[in-house]
Order: structure tokens, then sequence, then C-alpha cells
């Protein structure tokens, strides 16, 4: 690891930094970090140090170890490599121009399981009639997400229609204040295969971030910033704020500017 540039993005620089190295294993799974020797490698102060840790660990790729301390903790190695091509692309744009700062939205969490109570809900009400009785002519994948969401009730879709109803009237986009667009992976992890996309209750994991926009009905759109090992594309989502689907595609359409020409797939045959 080599020391930094002091400029304004110190921390988001420090940040790369450090999952750069997470990535490539410099800092492997269990390795103890310790902020005063990491900032004398980097050639910075503390505060920069333990700002980029505490980032990193709100994304899981550290963990609290003893007082005040970090260790990197095992994770899939494409998970960290769609994190660094995210970030990267959220660099590029400050480097455009662009004002970037970290937000926390407590209630997205809220909004997304939210989001799955309601289409639970009104999946089986559309399907009453032919599901559970004619549950064998269903394919595998939608009888499970059917049968899985019989435990929904009334009292916790009452809740959740509240809360969408809160959030379309205001309440998400003064989540939002200070900013004109969140940026954020599309998926939680790495984009599957199509043959893995049929596993039983993998579609619900992977619309874990994109069902909150659903819910609260914010413009949302994503681009594809970098691929993974195996050639599949790695997603950068922007959301704006309700009925303002032009500041999502400015912001999509400038990030495109910044990154140029994406590859196109190899075509077999």
């Amino acid at each position: 690891m080599i020391a930094l540039d002091p400029t304004p993005n110190l921390i988001d620089q420090v940040y790369a930094r450090i999952l750069e190295a997470i990535t490539d294993r410099t800092l492997p799974p269990g390795h103890r970090i310790r902020q005063s020797e990491l900032a004398e490698k980097l050639g910075v102060s503390r505060q920069p140090v333990s700002h980029a840790l505490h980032l990193l660990h709100r994304q899981g790729l550290v963990a609290e170890s003893g007082r005040k301390g970090f260790e990197v903790t095992q994770l899939d190695p494409l998970r960290i490599r769609q994190l660094y091509e995210v970030r990267g692309a959220i660099d590029a744009l400050a480097q455009a121009g662009a004002e970037i700062r970290e937000v926390r939205w407590p209630r997205a969490a809220e909004y997304a399981k939210a989001a799955s109570a309601i289409l639970g809900v009104e999946a089986r009400a559309y399907h009453e009639g032919a599901f559970p009785g004619r549950s064998s002519e269903y394919g595998p994948l939608v009888r499970a997400r059917l049968a899985s969401q019989g435990d929904v009730d009334a009292d916790a879709y009452a809740r959740s229609m509240k809360l969408l109803l809160e959030a379309r009237a205001g309440a998400a986009d003064r989540d939002l204040e200070g900013v004109d667009v969140l940026a954020m992976p599309t998926v939680p992890t790495r984009a599957w295969t199509i043959e893995e996309a049929k596993e039983v209750g993998r579609p619900s994991e992977w619309t874990r971030i994109t069902r909150i926009f659903d819910l609260t009905g914010q413009p949302a759109i994503s681009v594809p910033c970098g691929m993974d090992p195996d050639g599949l594309p790695i997603g950068l989502q922007f959301a704006a704020r309700m009925w303002d689907e032009a500041a999502a595609l400015r912001a999509a359409r400038a990030y495109e500017l910044v990154r140029g020409p994406f590859p196109l797939p190899a075509l077999d045959g």
C-alpha cells in the first residue's frame, strides 16, 4: 500500500485503497486492522481511516474486533469485486465534477420488507382459486414463492400499505433531502446465470434493493459499470425523487459519458 495525495476526497481514497487491499487479499480474511498502522502506511491521519472503516463495516466487509478494532470478514470475492466496481463508478463521477457524499437511509430496509409483504399477499389473492388446489400445474419457482407468502397476516399487510402510502406522500423524498439522486449497486450480489436464477428462493434475494423503489414509487435506472470474471455485468443504480425521472436519467447519462463505450458481450455462433 502506498501513500495517498492529500486531496478533498481523502476519505474516498482511503476507502478505495482499503477495499482494493481486501479484494486482492493484501488484507486477508481474519486480518486484524490497526488504524494507526494503516494510517501510517497511507500517509494520512487516523480520522479518514476511521471513517472509511466504519463505511466498510456498514457494508459487511469488516467486523468489529476487540475495543474499537476491526478485522476483515470472510466474503465472496465476487461480492467484493462488485462493490469495488460500483464504488469506482461513483468515484469517476466525483472526478468529473459531481459532489458525492455518503448518506444513511434507515427506512430503506423497512421499505424493502413492506414491498415483499404486499407482493406476497397480492400474488396469493391473484392466484386464489388455482393455488394451492392446482399447485402441481405451477413451475417449482412460482409454486415455492406462492407457498412462502402464506404467513403474512392482515395486520402486517395493513402496516405495509400504510408505509407505502406515507412513502409516496412524501416521506421517502424527505429522506433524500440534500441530494439530487442516490447511487448504489443494482443487486446485492453478482449477476446470476439463467440456471442460477431458477433456483427456489433466489429471486427474492436478488431484488432486495430494487424492490425499495417498487414501494416508494421513486424512479430508478440501472446502467452497467463493470464486468465480473465470468463476463456478467455489474449494475450501478440511480434513484431520484417522485416524478423526477429526468434527474435519474441525467445521472445515468452523465455516468455513461464518463465511463465511455461499454463492451458488447461476445455472441457465440
